[in-house]
């Protein structure tokens, strides 16, 4: 399955998807390297994984870098989204949009992850399930706990403490959702709990 099934609707927003950080009265700003080349362009260079493909990938993590400090009330935009899973998004989104800038793919995907932003700095945690661990933001985990707990399926206090019952939520989510099932937030479990209604994983 495509891990936006919700895709569709972007190509009808992405027009006219406006910059976060302006810096003329109407909006206009210069575009260096990489974020000045065309969807096309990016798409090209991801399919040969040439060095200019990770010339994009550098910039857009430059570019969300910039905007988490220049954007009001933000600490980090896109918490718990990997640069893997935002690779996956600009190549579906650029697939369809071959002529737009690939800023403006850029800025439309940072359009996106709004709703879930850390507006306050968080510590990172680890977190274990068996032999498997991964790393994130201790405020992320108590919003997932939020998502399980209004779905029944998490009991506890939503505290950002990473216990079994928490790992047992995750699981069950999982079997719900028809996903791997680590007992662990990874990337598709949490695509899962904070995307729109109708966003899929693989």
């Amino acid at each position: 399955m495509k891990r936006f099934a919700v895709i569709a609707v972007f190509a009808l927003a992405l027009p006219v998807a406006p910059a976060a950080i302006a810096a003329t009265a109407d909006g206009r700003y210069a575009v260096k390297e990489a974020g000045a080349a065309t969807c096309d362009v990016f798409v090209q260079e991801r399919e040969k994984q040439s060095p200019a493909y990770l010339q994009f990938i550098g910039w857009v993590g430059g570019y969300l870098s910039g905007h988490n400090r220049f954007t009001p009330n933000t600490f980090d935009l896109a918490p718990w989204e990997s640069m893997g899973l935002m690779d996956e998004f600009l190549a579906k989104l650029c697939s369809e949009n071959r002529d737009k800038p690939f800023v403006a793919a850029v800025d439309f995907m940072i359009s996106q992850f709004t709703s879930t932003k850390l507006d306050e700095a968080s510590e990172w945690i680890e977190v274990k399930s068996g032999d498997k661990s991964m790393r994130l933001y201790k405020e992320v985990l108590r919003r997932a706990q939020e998502r399980l707990r209004d779905k029944g399926l998490y009991k506890g206090t939503p505290d950002g403490a990473f216990g079994d019952g928490t790992r047992k939520a995750f699981e069950a989510f999982q079997k719900q959702a028809e996903i791997p099932v680590s007992g662990l937030p990874d990337q598709i479990t949490l695509l899962r709990l904070f995307a729109p209604d109708g966003a899929k994983a693989p």
